[in-house]
């Protein structure tokens, strides 16, 4: 079975070996990974979030009437913040799975 890969994730797992070769744990590999994915995850979030809430105060001085619910707000956020941390995770185990020598190797 083939599978698509982009040449930065091939390159992030090149790094993840060469790594681990060096001496970094899988656990050390795995929060590297991890974090700068949902760093730019959270910074992607966060700019929506305040956008969002500035847009609705906007939308609510322009059209009277108009009624905005915060709760419902930091629910979606919280979704979105699991789905993020799901998505930034498996890439960071996948990046554990790589054997070191081979890493070495190919460089």
């Amino acid at each position: 079975m083939a599978t698509a890969e982009s040449p930065n994730s091939a390159i992030a797992l090149a790094t993840s070996g060469i790594r681990m070769a060096l001496g970094a744990t899988r656990g050390n590999v795995q929060a590297l990974v991890f974090r700068q994915a949902f760093l730019s995850a959270m910074v992607g979030l966060g700019a929506g979030l305040a956008l969002s809430l500035a847009g609705m105060r906007l939308l609510r001085h322009i059209i009277t009437g108009l009624e905005t619910g915060h709760g419902e707000i930091f629910v979606e956020v919280s979704v979105v913040m699991l789905a993020a941390a799901l998505a930034c995770w498996l890439p960071a185990r996948r990046a554990t799975k790589i054997d070191p020598m081979s890493a070495l190797r190919q460089e």
